[in-house]
């Protein structure tokens, strides 16, 4: 299995990235209409503390929703290799984990629809 595949796939990870982007613009379009062009000094300063403030909060947010999505795919990776009898899966995250798969024991597809299957509810 590529995790790199499986990451770039994976509508939770989609769903992430899109908010992520959506708060950033949020955030950038509040922080320009405080940059008008006649502000005082305790204003900058004020609006870097802002910064600092969005900043923050956008990595604690992302960081916490990329755990969980993490943790629902190491659950749904389980659950897939229980359902399909597999051993063990082996995920490879194309810094030559896996020197040469052979195509027939790649998963990845399998996987991907088994866990946003599971996401949005249907599993």
């Amino acid at each position: 299995m590529y995790n790199e595949k499986l990451a770039s796939t994976f509508r939770g990870f989609i769903e992430l990235e899109e908010k992520v982007k959506n708060i950033e613009a949020q955030n950038k379009h509040v922080l320009d209409l405080q940059m008008a062009p006649t502000i005082s000094e305790s204003d900058v300063v004020g609006i870097l503390d802002e910064e600092v403030r969005i900043e923050s909060f956008m990595q604690e947010d992302s960081g916490r929703y990329t755990l969980d999505i993490w943790r629902q795919i190491n659950e749904s990776i389980s659950a897939s290799g229980s359902e399909h009898g597999y051993d063990f899966i082996v995920g490879a995250s194309g810094a030559g984990k896996l020197v040469c798969p052979r195509a027939a024991s790649d998963i990845t597809e399998d996987v991907v629809r088994y866990i946003n299957r599971k996401y949005e509810g249907n599993e």
